[in-house]
């Protein structure tokens, strides 16, 4: 649920007021978190409105996201009439468009580290996150009047620190909205998904990549534009943190989560030709630096401080290898190295665990 740093960020019914208090599902029936949880699981296609909010930031304008198995995702802009982003992850493809400008950006092949074609359905996650709720435990927070529905509330922790709540009709028994919250460095990025829609039928023109008649087309490669990356986790942290000190000072981020700390550093800076295949290149990378902060759950050191960039002899992040006697560190040079337990700096060697 995250995008450019801007698409990526950007990743997302109501019932007559009298009908709905006089409605049997009130009165010895009220809605539980299991029922909802059956609808979630029958999900096959989905749509929703998310808004997010980054604290000490204007609040990100609402987009539409559509998913439809397989691999197809559209994400537009709340009023429609802006940019449009419709990408096919069986095929490796992507098309932007700018309706005001009748623009239009092809963004074709693999960055590294992304999967490949065919091999990660991004609708089929996104449904199976909804699903995913259903397998938690939800914890009833009250009620909540959403448009003309009292909704019922129930709060679902899917890992230590990112909460759903998920508000349902009592009627419908369907998710009215969703209250989405995660971490951001030391802050937390909140975000509203509304207008849920499950199981809707949507025509297969809404994911055409043909760009429409009348635009100016032109077309980039994503896979040139990583083309000293290995796809490991270690070359997309190092490219991230370029470009952030590229762009201040020589100076690294604080907190390697710290995305708005990112955004503010590489706003309207030109760092391709396309920023359409830039903005992807980014999101992209931002997504395999999250995969490593959550598949490490905290068990790395990030040490910015004293450490500029060029400085190859000042070690920056470190972490124990599984199975491995060594370490893999990154430099202020950003290259990256295995390195023994002896050579990592001092007082920060990580403790042994009783």
């Amino acid at each position: 649920m995250f995008a450019g740093l801007k698409i990526a960020a950007a990743l997302l019914a109501a019932a007559g007021g009298v009908y709905l208090f006089s409605s049997p599902f009130l009165v010895g029936s009220p809605v539980t978190f299991a029922e909802v949880a059956v609808k979630l699981q029958k999900a096959h296609t989905l749509a929703y409105t998310m808004t997010s909010q980054i604290p000490g930031q204007t609040k990100m304008p609402p987009v539409r996201l559509l998913f439809k198995e397989p691999g197809h995702l559209r994400c537009e802009s709340v009023p429609a009439g802006a940019s449009v982003v419709i990408s096919d992850n069986q095929d490796g493809k992507y098309l932007m468009l700018n309706p005001t400008a009748k623009s239009a950006v092809i963004l074709e092949g693999r960055p590294p580290g992304a999967p490949k074609p065919g091999s990660h359905d991004i609708a089929a996650s996104e449904v199976a996150y909804f699903r995913k709720l259903a397998d938690k435990q939800g914890e009833p927070v009250g009620e909540k009047l959403i448009g003309n529905v009292r909704a019922r509330g129930f709060r679902v922790v899917m890992a230590p620190g990112y909460e759903t709540v998920v508000w349902a009709d009592p009627q419908t028994r369907l998710p009215v909205q969703l209250d989405v919250s995660a971490p951001s460095g030391d802050q937390t990025v909140r975000s509203t998904v509304s207008d849920i829609q499950l199981d809707l039928d949507l025509d297969d023109s809404l994911f055409s990549l043909e760009p429409p008649q009348g635009y100016t087309v032109t077309k980039r490669n994503l896979a040139a534009l990583g083309d000293k990356d290995d796809g490991s986790p270690e070359a997309a942290i190092a490219a991230l943190l370029r470009l952030y000190a590229e762009n201040s000072g020589g100076n690294f981020p604080k907190r390697l989560d710290d995305w708005r700390a990112f955004g503010e550093a590489l706003k309207g800076k030109n760092l391709d030709k396309s920023p359409e295949a830039a903005a992807m290149r980014i999101a992209m990378l931002v997504s395999r630096v999250q995969v490593f902060i959550l598949d490490r759950k905290g068990d790395f050191t990030y040490k910015p401080e004293g450490v500029k960039l060029g400085e190859a002899g000042k070690m920056l992040l470190w972490y124990k290898q599984k199975g491995k006697e060594t370490y893999r560190a990154i430099f202020g040079d950003l290259h990256v190295a295995d390195v023994p337990a002896d050579q990592l700096p001092t007082p920060e060697k990580p403790q042994p665990k009783p």
